[in-house]
């Protein structure tokens, strides 16, 4: 989030020895390279220890939004997102919204913090326009939080993220297709590094870029290996498990190198799914 020359940081895990800091947020100050808390109006909504949740910022009007984060995905009792306002006034402000059930414009999406077959748990939400029914068809993900995601054109690709019922990882590609609403596994995902050693691990806490439709570059992440007793196998960079991948969103396949100037095409794993319209 940013307000001006005052970036705010927001939703995350506070070490244990710093005390909460409920309606206030962190910010460094760009012109005396100074970090302070700054209050912010608008009532008790933020909670000091809710992070991995997900934002979208539109820096024009100083707007931005967030939801999801473990607060959300347990307890349930704060399902909905924070809309918060950095170009109100001299003090950043915020708003609770809860979950509406739909509107005339369509489908919903929410692209961040959790995905899965359970309702109580799904971030990714379609409101269908009335007296029409779209619905994921079986291939829906795994229950996960954790992962990363890129737009394409109309699709959203997920790929890895956290299981934290069953405390593994996930290796695997999803793509969800916006004009049909369905979502599509993709088993074909070759030359994928973190594939090629066996046991194979899993990735999360990673974050994902996409360039010109054509190319997902996932950066950093954690490659968790095993269930229950988890292994990190990336405690230090190393080039069996690389920190940066490049996901080839035409054919959905791992590149050795980033190409600037590919160009983007419907993937024939959609398209054998949904058809060329």
């Amino acid at each position: 989030m940013v307000q001006h020359l005052l970036p705010l940081l927001a939703a995350a895990e506070r070490h244990h020895r710093r005390p909460r800091a409920d309606n206030q947020l962190w910010a460094f100050n760009t012109t005396t390279d100074e970090w302070s808390l700054v209050p912010v109006a608008g009532g008790r909504i933020a909670f000091g220890n809710n992070s991995e949740g997900v934002h979208a910022t539109d820096a024009r009007t100083g707007t931005s939004f967030y939801t999801g984060g473990w607060e959300m995905a347990f307890n349930g009792s704060n399902n909905g997102t924070i809309k918060f306002e950095s170009g109100a006034g001299d003090q950043p402000q915020w708003s609770f919204m809860t979950a509406q059930q739909g509107t005339e414009q369509g489908p919903s999406i929410f692209k961040g913090a959790m995905v899965g077959t359970s309702a109580a748990s799904t971030s990714t939400t379609s409101s269908p326009t009335p007296g029409t029914t779209k619905r994921p068809p079986a291939t829906i993900p795994a229950k996960r939080s954790e992962f990363c995601a890129g737009v394409s054109s109309f699709q959203i690709t997920v790929t890895g993220g956290w299981d934290q019922f069953y405390e593994r990882a996930f290796n695997d590609v999803y793509v969800l297709s916006l004009p049909s609403f369905r979502w599509i596994r993709i088993v074909s995902d070759s030359n994928n590094p973190d594939k090629a050693p066996q046991p194979s691990p899993g990735r999360n806490r990673h974050k994902c870029d996409m360039w010109r439709d054509a190319q997902m570059i996932a950066t950093g992440g954690l490659a968790t290996l095993g269930q229950g007793t988890s292994q990190h196998l990336n405690d230090v960079c190393n080039e069996t498990y690389p920190p940066v991948r490049v996901l080839d969103t035409s054919t959905y396949t791992w590149r050795t190198q980033f190409e600037p100037r590919l160009e983007y095409s419907v993937p024939d794993a959609v398209t054998a799914v949904i058809g060329e319209k």
